[in-house]
């Protein structure tokens, strides 16, 4: 609901009680409580020369009443005066705790105040200061400059053209920056409203220009590039940083450079630029991730995500790729200590279904080095073309002996 000041607004009421007043008129040589406008917000002063109330009323044109909707001081230790019979003023008059709020200097000339529809309001805490259009809609919400608009609780937004603070203690500030989500901080600029920063997910962070985009929860995006070619953060916890149209997808992931692609969860990518025919993110590049799981037998296991592929999921690559394939694997058992590592080493296909295939025979295992009593541990590399199309690092332990295992992955990708 909007606030509103007019000048020179003044009526007198004779409602006894603590109710809605009934306004009787305008005094001479005022403005009546219409000027407001009706179902509008206004800040009153109540007095009769003796008792007074300041508060947030709620202007009725039928019946011509003003609502007691907030009290903000009085007489009567900050609640609502009941009043006896008698004639009391009532007139618009902003409180001087706002104004004390905005001390320093304003002038009116250099981005200060222009004309009555840019004058500061005051709802709920919510302050919208100096600059045309901007609105503070939110609790104790703050919008700065032009067409800022701070619709959350506790929000801020500082624009110079257009930004929005919609989430609850969201920032923006900028030309055009969106911080949608709760949480959410989006500071950059645009000159085209179509590539605005956006910081989507919920506590999520975007600083860049040009289509930079946060969309994960948490993710943060920092970098801009050319219209539209802004980097992107879009799994939960990513973070795409520098560069230009890099893609986080994977939870936990890290993109830098140009057109890198983190696919999988925790994974880290490094863009060389693009190779592909249909210009798709990650087509040349390196990307490196780590996989763990542990083994109490001798059954051949494959690593995963944080030891769970169901939630995490699976090491994948997109249709018609190849990528060059360096592992590093160690193993390690939890009461003996004994140790081994090894390095695999191959390349892989993707057809045009997304169907992986080892190229060749790959190298066998090289065995960088273990303990006398981890002698029969061995790791391998393969792929599962059936059901979840991606590849493998497999590792077989030994009877009734816990062996946790690591292994960080890294592939050199190449797309169609």
């Amino acid at each position: 609901m909007q606030l509103v000041y007019a000048n020179r607004v003044k009526e007198t009421s004779t409602t006894t009680g603590t109710g809605t007043y009934t306004l009787a008129g305008a005094v001479a040589g005022f403005q009546s409580f219409s000027a407001i406008g009706n179902a509008k917000l206004c800040v009153y002063v109540a007095e009769d020369g003796t008792n007074w109330e300041v508060g947030i009323g709620t202007y009725t044109s039928v019946g011509t009443t003003l609502a007691r909707t907030t009290i903000l001081a009085s007489s009567n230790a900050g609640a609502a005066v009941s009043w006896t019979a008698g004639t009391r003023n009532i007139f618009c008059d902003p409180p001087a705790n706002y104004f004390n709020a905005f001390s320093h200097e304003l002038n009116p000339s250099v981005g200060g105040f222009t004309y009555p529809g840019d004058l500061p309001s005051l709802l709920n805490g919510a302050l919208v200061c100096a600059g045309a259009q901007s609105i503070a809609d939110g609790s104790w919400a703050m919008a700065i400059g032009g067409y800022a608009r701070a619709t959350g609780a506790s929000a801020l937004a500082i624009s110079t053209n257009s930004a929005y603070a919609l989430g609850a203690y969201a920032v923006a500030i900028g030309a055009y920056p969106d911080a949608a989500a709760a949480g959410a901080v989006a500071i950059g600029g645009t000159n085209n409203s179509q590539y605005q920063p956006a910081a989507n997910g919920t506590n999520s962070v975007c600083i860049g220009a040009n289509g930079a985009i946060a969309n994960g929860s948490g993710a943060v995006c920092i970098g801009g590039g050319a219209f539209g070619v802004g980097n992107i953060a879009d799994g939960n916890d990513s973070s795409a940083v520098g560069g230009s149209r890099n893609t986080a997808t994977g939870k936990y992931s890290t993109v830098h450079g140009y057109t890198a692609k983190g696919r999988w969860y925790g994974s880290q990518a490094l863009g060389g630029g693009d190779s592909s025919a249909t210009g798709q993110p990650g087509a040349a590049q390196t990307e490196r991730t780590i996989q763990r799981k542990s083994t109490t037998n001798a059954t051949t296991t494959a690593l995963e995500f944080d030891a769970n592929a169901a939630t995490n999921g699976y090491l994948t690559l997109p249709a018609n790729y190849a990528a060059a394939v360096l592992v590093h694997v160690t193993g390690r058992e939890t009461s003996t200590g004994d140790g081994i590592a090894f390095r695999l080493e191959g390349v892989i296909h993707t057809n045009g279904s997304g169907v992986p295939s080892i190229v060749g025979t790959p190298p066998a295992a090289v065995d960088l080095g273990h303990s006398a009593g981890a002698a029969t541990w061995t790791a391998a590399l393969a792929v599962d073309g059936t059901t979840n199309n991606c590849l493998l690092v497999n590792v077989t332990g030994e009877a009734a002996k816990t062996i946790k295992w690591v292994a960080r992955i890294e592939l050199i990708e190449v797309g169609a």
